[in-house]
């Protein structure tokens, strides 16, 4: 079997878990937009920068992770919140990749802009919780980083599909 890892940062925990995978057996393939290193700098490196990065993040990396998905022979995508959009778009364009679809859950969108104060009530924070209620309805399968992430994230977007939660540290 062969998978597709869709993460927009390279490296770290999802770099981990495609070994984890590949020595159990896995083809792994990765789609990212950035190298850690290169995330790091573009945060760091002023406005314009910042900008840049959020136009790659939300617009171009989508469309290449689409047309990796569309190209690539793997039956399974495993597709990160990374950016929070991600497993909506892959779940929503099944029609045209055509594979299963398991999304990795670490971090969750509106929820974690309460964390910087900001109201996940708005338009913006609403938008994505419809996002995230279709994902969690339409994966086939759900992945949690942490017990805390699963629990908040199970007791406001309910679903039927398989679940499986990863330890903190486990990857």
């Amino acid at each position: 079997m062969k998978c597709l890892l869709i993460n927009c940062v390279g490296g770290g925990p999802l770099a981990r878990l495609g070994k984890q995978l590949v020595e159990h057996g896995l083809a792994v393939e990765s789609v990212g937009e950035f190298s850690y290193e290169e995330w790091g700098s573009a945060k760091s490196a002023g406005q314009i920068a910042r900008i840049i990065s959020k136009l790659r993040t939300f617009g171009l990396y989508p469309l290449k992770a689409l047309i990796k998905a569309t190209r690539s022979d793997c039956s399974t995508i495993v597709c990160s919140t990374n950016p929070f959009l991600m497993p909506w778009v892959m779940t929503q364009t099944r029609r045209i990749h055509r594979k299963k679809v398991i999304t990795l859950i670490w971090d969750l969108f509106p929820d974690a802009l309460e964390s910087i104060q900001i109201s996940p009530n708005g338009l913006v924070g609403r938008a994505m919780a419809r996002m995230n209620k279709s994902a969690f309805r339409d994966s086939d399968g759900l992945v949690f980083i942490g017990r805390e992430m699963a629990n908040h994230s199970l007791n406001k977007y309910p679903t039927s599909q398989p679940v499986r939660i990863f330890a903190t540290c486990a990857v």
